[in-house]
């Protein structure tokens, strides 16, 4: 018989965790106040004033990450595509290099650092559940 506890992550702190991981990665530069993505997008429009956009190369590891990427880039107001008649799965922004070294790519580590751990998270109470198991997980030590 399957448990009856419920497999339901609590949305509303997850999001919760999201923006604070967002507000702290860019607090070390400077305070950003509550409107974060404001911040990002007119540092990026400073940084474009100040120096050319360099075409930036990425691949993911999985779904998740690129998904990570794809929706910062949209709520920073920057264009994600593809070459034409390209197979594999590299995408390109074109940003300043020096944003993206300090702005960009920070905020995608730390962001992309607290889904997996979500997921990892879920993933791990959802299996426990649904094989009725109270351990912790990992090999168990003789």
């Amino acid at each position: 018989m399957i448990s009856s506890v419920a497999v339901t992550p609590d949305l509303d702190l997850f999001v919760q965790r999201l923006r604070l991981v967002e507000a702290a990665s860019v607090a070390d530069v400077v305070s950003a106040g509550p409107d974060v993505a404001s911040w990002v997008r007119a540092r990026l429009a400073e940084t474009r004033a100040r120096e050319p956009d360099v075409e930036v190369i990425l691949a993911f590891t999985s779904e998740p990450l690129a998904r990570v990427f794809f929706l910062l880039c949209r709520r920073y107001g920057i264009d994600v595509y593809r070459r034409s008649k390209r197979r594999d799965a590299r995408v390109m922004v074109r940003v300043p290099e020096s944003f993206e070294q300090t702005v960009l790519g920070p905020l995608y580590t730390a962001i992309s650092d607290a889904v997996e751990t979500h997921l990892t998270e879920v993933a791990n109470h959802a299996m426990r559940v649904a094989f009725e198991l109270d351990v912790p997980p990992g090999p168990r030590t003789a």
